[in-house]
């Protein structure tokens, strides 16, 4: 079971009906890379931050206990900042930019069986 809140301005509000892991887990000896500005990430890697609760710029949420029921329904009018997936307490961050909420076209060909032509669908995702 997972929770997962998206930011906004300076609250979190949980999104309603995700409930699982968004993530895969990673496995901390697959070799993570501690967070360096100027290091780009390959496919399929991930940063992570020793001790992060300990930094100064920590933020609140991950400073106090985690406690789903102490935030309010997101609502899709409100600015989307960043994703968290709550994971048995392994947070999971994931920022949102506006390239990522644009709809995306589809073109779907297809051999259908039973006809002797291709078959085109366009659609949106």
């Amino acid at each position: 079971m997972a929770t997962t809140l998206i930011k906004s301005g300076d609250d979190f509000y949980k999104l309603s009906g995700v409930d699982d892991a968004l993530f895969d887990e990673y496995n901390v000896s697959e070799g993570l890379i501690e967070y360096n500005p100027n290091t780009l990430l390959d496919n399929n890697m991930a940063y992570k931050i020793s001790k992060f609760s300990t930094k100064e710029y920590c933020i609140d949420i991950l400073k106090n206990t985690f406690n789903d029921p102490d935030y309010n329904e997101y609502s899709n009018t409100l600015n989307k900042e960043f994703l968290l997936n709550v994971v048995d307490n392994v947070y999971y961050f994931q920022r949102i930019t506006p390239a990522m909420l644009r709809p995306k076209r589809l073109l779907r060909i297809s051999n259908n069986l039973s006809k002797q032509s291709t078959s085109f669908e366009q659609g949106r995702l």
